[in-house]
């Protein structure tokens, strides 16, 4: 569980970084960015975020969760890839909406993490995956300068090629997701029966309830 939690993390912080890489490829030149269009690149998708944060936590609760989240990172992985659009408008537009199908990203792994441990250890492993921003950061340059050395090489712009990469990647990290993660610990999948009963009854102390979805 706590693996796939931080590689998400990171996952989400890589699209953050692409933007400033794609810039260096040329992006701003390709779309026209001039005057302060290239500062509402970042601001767009924050009001995405903060426009969507409530409605996302109400999902949330509504469906079962690592479904929804699934759903949500799978969608958000499609944007990224879209974002090799050929105008400004359109990017924008993509910016906005990547906001919206993140912001459901970290109330999802909050919830999922006071799912799985106790009030006690919540601290510790919510840090763990947050410092992932870290690795999101270093992982996402490292894709963005194996792209820049190899410019010539695609059909494509850099900085498109760039978006396509970490958008696949995270098409792929939701479907492991949707697979892999249960929706809640009495719905695992990789316990028996005695171990579910067992994670149920370490958890009771947190004074919580779960749904379990069939």
């Amino acid at each position: 569980m706590m693996p796939l939690i931080c590689f998400l993390y990171a996952v989400q912080f890589m699209d953050k970084t692409s933007n400033p890489t794609a810039s260096i490829m040329g992006m701003k030149t390709d779309l026209g960015m001039t005057g302060d269009k290239y500062t509402w690149v970042g601001s767009s998708f924050y009001l995405g975020y903060l426009f969507f944060e409530f409605p996302a936590s109400v999902l949330l609760q509504k469906f079962p969760l690592a479904k929804i989240t699934a759903v949500f990172i799978v969608l958000w992985g499609v944007v990224l890839c879209l974002h090799a659009c050929p105008n400004y408008a359109g990017f924008i537009f993509l910016r906005t909406m990547l906001g919206v199908l993140e912001s459901a990203v970290t109330p999802a792994m909050v919830i999922i993490t006071s799912q799985w441990y106790k009030k006690e250890e919540q601290f510790t492993r919510t840090s763990i995956w947050f410092s992932f921003n870290g690795f999101g950061t270093i992982f996402g340059s490292a894709i963005a300068y194996g792209v820049l050395i190899h410019m010539d090489s695609f059909s494509l712009e850099g900085w498109k090629v760039n978006f396509i990469i970490i958008g696949l990647i995270t098409v792929l990290l939701g479907a492991v997701i949707f697979f892999h993660v249960p929706d809640s610990p009495a719905g695992a999948w990789f316990l028996t029966n005695r171990e579910k009963h067992l994670v149920v009854e370490r958890i009771r102390s947190n004074n919580q309830g779960f749904v379990q979805f069939y």
